[in-house]
């Protein structure tokens, strides 16, 4: 950071920490809401077959062969355990000053001055005269320039970004539920709706298992969201301040070299050397190692989710 030391370099440290909120309640309540469905479901198989008519009373009469019965399904569901694990990253960032400053430097100035160069003969009467030659000649002095420049002053802070990185793993669990299954050689209108009915609730239930895994995906997808856009606004902000120090350091640079000024000996109030091209490239680099750090949060989150959600798609064996 030497090339940096211009003024008064102070290291203090700032820390920002991320403002997403986000636990394993949030699956929690997705679980117990679709438990609770589950739950419902399983009445409503009931029902149906208290409802269902009695094959020993109806066969008889109208000749109908049905049977209808609790069938046991188990499966089983990936319930996402979320654990918030804290990475803190740091990096340096510059606060630039730029203050007016003037120089004084020799310069080289050609003028054209008036200069004897020599004599030739005038004869008035019976005397002779000489007359000067005198020509406009160039001659070159070195006279003292002055030029107004803003030359920067730089703060180092120390920032440090505390973002919560979502690790998540699925924890199988089983589940099972008792739906109703009808078997008829000959149906009325009647058994029909009870067949009807028991096929809707073992649609149901794979719908439900559906619906579960796709409210799961969102709440993955919202907490990665949050700590991503929290990364993207730091981001955001560390290039307007880089582009904005930068900007006015190369203004200072083409200042000076219009003037034939070298930008990388300059002299400051305390007589010290100041490198503008150094100091330019410094801040640059400072930039790089700044925005790796936040690219590869950024990747490691994507990827995390990705997994994540790969996870939850996979079929489980019962």
């Amino acid at each position: 950071m030497k090339n940096l030391l211009i003024a008064t370099t102070l290291f203090t440290s700032c820390i920002a920490y991320s403002q997403c909120n986000f636990d394993q309640a949030t699956f929690d309540v997705i679980a117990a809401k679709y438990q609770n469905d589950f739950t419902t479901l399983e009445k409503r198989s009931q029902d149906i077959a208290d409802d269902a008519p009695d094959p020993n009373i109806m066969e008889a009469p109208v000749d109908i062969t049905f049977k209808i019965e609790m069938v046991r399904k188990d499966f089983s569901c990936n319930i996402p355990q979320i654990t918030m694990k804290d990475k803190k990253l740091s990096f340096d960032t510059p606060q630039v000053t730029m203050k007016l400053k003037s120089i004084k430097f020799k310069k080289p100035v050609t003028k054209m001055v008036i200069k004897k160069t020599g004599q030739y003969p005038v004869i008035e009467g019976w005397t002779i005269k000489w007359k000067d030659i005198k020509t406009s000649v160039p001659e070159v002095t070195m006279e003292e320039q002055e030029i107004k420049t803003k030359i920067p002053e730089i703060k180092v802070e120390t920032t440090n970004i505390i973002t919560a990185i979502p690790e998540i793993k699925m924890v199988k669990k089983d589940m099972s539920l008792n739906l109703p299954s009808v078997t008829v050689k000959k149906i009325s209108a009647e058994v029909k709706k009870i067949e009807d009915r028991a096929k809707g609730v073992s649609l149901e239930s794979e719908k439900l298992q559906e619906s579960q895994n796709e409210e799961f995906a969102q709440a993955i997808h919202k907490s990665f969201e949050c700590q991503r856009t929290d990364l993207i606004v730091s981001r955001t902000n560390l290039e307007n301040e880089f582009s904005t120090s930068v900007s006015e350091i190369e203004n200072s640079i083409s200042q000076l070299r219009s003037n034939g000024l070298n930008p990388e000996s300059i002299k400051g109030d305390q007589g010290e050397d100041i490198n503008l091209i150094a100091i330019r490239d410094e801040l640059l680099l400072k930039k790089k190692e700044a925005f790796e750090q936040i690219d590869a949060a950024i990747e490691k989150m994507n990827t995390e989710e990705k997994n994540a959600i790969n996870m939850l798609a996979k079929k489980i064996e019962a």
